[in-house]
């Protein structure tokens, strides 16, 4: 009850009290259009680093879903289209043979999605390889190169 009355009751500074409270310094007189500017400034920050943060996630699932999808369409494109054509003659070089998977993979695999076809051994050497025509490049010749996987 004694804190209500003296809630009450004015304040009186004591002389330290006054000199402390007069050498305190003033604060600015507030500037809305200052505050206003602040406010855009912290805004536009904001809205930079989540528009940064938002475009390297999108285009790391872009990047990761193109990467899938060629996975997908080469697995698709080997087992379908390319596999039935793999006979013992055009893994041997026969010509006849191999000319007519250079022919069917020309028609139905090489197109704007898919520039090169390499045919692997199991011993991992490329016994036959396809290029789009107007590609630029010459056609490659039997080399060796480590083996990622094979079909199943």
């Amino acid at each position: 009850m004694l804190s209500a009355v003296a809630a009450r009751m004015p304040h009186a500074l004591t002389p330290a009290r006054r000199r402390r409270a007069e050498a305190a310094p003033h604060p600015e007189s507030i500037s809305v259009r200052r505050e206003v500017l602040r406010f855009v400034a912290g805004v536009l920050v904001a809205a930079l680093m989540i528009g940064g943060a938002s475009f390297w996630v999108v285009s790391q699932a872009a990047t990761a879903q193109a990467i899938n999808t060629a996975e997908l369409v080469t697995q698709l494109d080997a087992r379908n289209v390319v596999r039935p054509l793999l006979t013992r003659a055009a893994l041997d070089g026969r010509p006849a043979a191999v000319a007519q998977l250079d022919a069917v993979v020309r028609a139905r695999v090489l197109s704007s999605r898919v520039l090169r076809v390499k045919i692997w051994t199991a011993s991992c050497s490329a016994r036959s390889t396809s290029l789009r025509p107007n590609v630029g490049a010459s056609p490659v010749t039997c080399t060796t190169a480590p083996c990622k996987t094979s079909l199943p």
